[in-house]
C-alpha cells in the first residue's frame, strides 16, 4: 500500500451544497476502489491524503489532476504504507452546520478540535501535514 499527500487551491469557492455533492461522489469511488483517507477543505484550499493499494491511489490521484476545481496542485508527499492511518474516507469541514443525518457521520471535525494523534492512529508524516494544514489555513 501507498499513500499520497498533496494541497491545491480551488478554482472557485465551494458552497457546502458543493462539498455535499463533492463528498458523495468521493465516497461512491473511494468506497469502489478501497480508497480511505482524509480531504479537508477551508475557504478555498484543499489538502488531502489517500491511502490503499499503489495502483488504486495512482488512479485516483490521476483523476484529482485532471479535476478542474483544483489548481496549483503540488504533491506534498508519496510514501510505502503497511497500515493505513484512516480506516475510512472522510472530509473536514469548517461549517457543518448545514449537513443533516448521513452526511454529517461523513465529515470529521479534524478543523475544528485540538489534535489528538491517538483518535487518528499513529502520527505519520501524513498525520503531521493535516496538522499543518488545519494551523495556517484561517
Amino acid at each position: 500500500m501507498i499513500y499520497v499527500a498533496y494541497c491545491s487551491a480551488a478554482t472557485e469557492l465551494l458552497s457546502s451544497d458543493d462539498l455535499v455533492g463533492l463528498l458523495k461522489t468521493c465516497r461512491v469511488n473511494n468506497e469502489r476502489d478501497n480508497i480511505t483517507g482524509m480531504l479537508l477543505y477551508r475557504e478555498g484550499s484543499f489538502m488531502q491524503v489517500i491511502e490503499g493499494e499503489e495502483a488504486a491511489v495512482k488512479q485516483t490521484y490521476s483523476r484529482i489532476l485532471a479535476d478542474p476545481r483544483h489548481r496549483n496542485i503540488i504533491k506534498l508527499t508519496q510514501a510505502t504504507i503497511t497500515e493505513r492511518s484512516f480506516g475510512e474516507w472522510s472530509m473536514g469541514f469548517r461549517d457543518v452546520s448545514a449537513l443533516t443525518g448521513s452526511e454529517i457521520d461523513a465529515f470529521s471535525t479534524f478543523l475544528l478540535e485540538p489534535f489528538d494523534a491517538g483518535h487518528y492512529g499513529t502520527e505519520g508524516k501524513a498525520l503531521k501535514l493535516l496538522r499543518s494544514f488545519r494551523k495556517l489555513v484561517p
